[in-house]
């Protein structure tokens, strides 16, 4: 016997905010949530945090003078409305590693003229005075100070040292059972200085390819499309790679790295992100190699 009962899905009426804000219009605001305060926002907005439990009153802000604390300043104006300056909830965007800046290097352009000195009637000082140079002015403090120091713009460049250094995590998560055989400092380590014999070639493997110098003259009026060439790259370890493994065979040295891994220890008192290395040993042979998966590929 077939049931033609069927189930029924009934809406829930939707009081839509007639002004297009967020939450229910207050025409048809629920009991439960009456004279409940809430952040407005936009509907366009971005996002950034929910709550802000840290910000305090304007009142209590550092460098706010007494007349402020004590009556407020009464030219601060309503919150502004969504992502605004003065909003807890406005979206910061956070600043991109990718992200890069060019800086201009460029020796300045020396000044034209220079300081003009004159004697006058004051004993050398007439031209002085009235050029305004070494002329004092009153000082003004107080909120007038304040007030000229906002409307200067901040040098560029100013305590750009003074900034918090990045802290990055190790290639490698450390034991702390591990013991520390030895540790250098790269000051240390990029005063080191070795004499060593002039070096000798003993094979010579692969093919340099002629530079294009055309490549050189690429702009916006003279473009060239990049070409994919078929061609295969090795970036072995040093344990794996056929040729150290034919010259260790033969006993040539007692050292064996491949040349990644030899430009990275010359320039290891240089280098920001971590990495690490794998030296293994084989009777009096030492080869350094990557580790699977570190931070730069095999």
């Amino acid at each position: 016997m077939a049931d033609n009962s069927q189930l029924s899905f009934v809406l829930p009426p939707i009081q839509d905010n007639p002004d297009g804000s967020w939450g229910p219009s207050v025409l048809h605001m629920p009991a439960q949530f009456k004279d409940i305060p809430y952040a407005p926002f936009s509907k366009s907005d971005k996002l950034g945090k929910f709550a802000d439990w840290t910000e305090g009153d304007g009142r209590d802000r550092p460098g706010a003078t007494n007349t402020q604390q004590r009556y407020g300043n009464r030219r601060d104006g309503q919150p502004a409305y969504g992502s605004g300056s003065t909003n807890a909830f406005a979206y910061i965007h956070e600043q991109d590693e990718a992200s890069f800046s060019l800086v201009d290097n460029k020796a300045a352009a020396p000044r034209r003229g220079g300081m003009l000195f004159g004697r006058g009637r004051g004993g050398g000082r007439g031209m002085a005075a009235r050029t305004g140079f070494n002329a004092r002015t009153p000082a003004r403090g107080g909120a007038a100070a304040g007030r000229t120091n906002a409307r200067t713009p901040a040098r560029r460049g100013w305590k750009d040292w003074d900034k918090p250094s990045r802290t990055r995590e190790s290639s490698v998560p450390i034991n702390p059972s591990w013991r520390i055989l030895e540790e250098i400092d790269f000051p240390r380590l990029s005063k080191l200085r070795l004499e060593v014999d002039d070096p000798e070639t003993l094979e010579s493997y692969g093919k340099i390819y002629a530079y294009e110098k055309g490549y050189d003259r690429i702009n916006t009026k003279n473009e060239r499309p990049l070409q994919i060439l078929d061609r295969i790259k090795y970036n072995t370890t040093t344990s794996d790679d056929p040729v150290i493994q034919q010259l260790a065979n033969k006993e040539t040295a007692t050292i064996y790295a491949t040349d990644s891994i030899l430009s990275l220890l010359m320039c290891a008192p240089r280098s920001v992100y971590p990495w690490d290395i794998v030296i293994v040993r084989e009777g009096n042979k030492l080869f350094l190699d990557k580790r699977d998966g570190g931070p730069f590929g095999t």
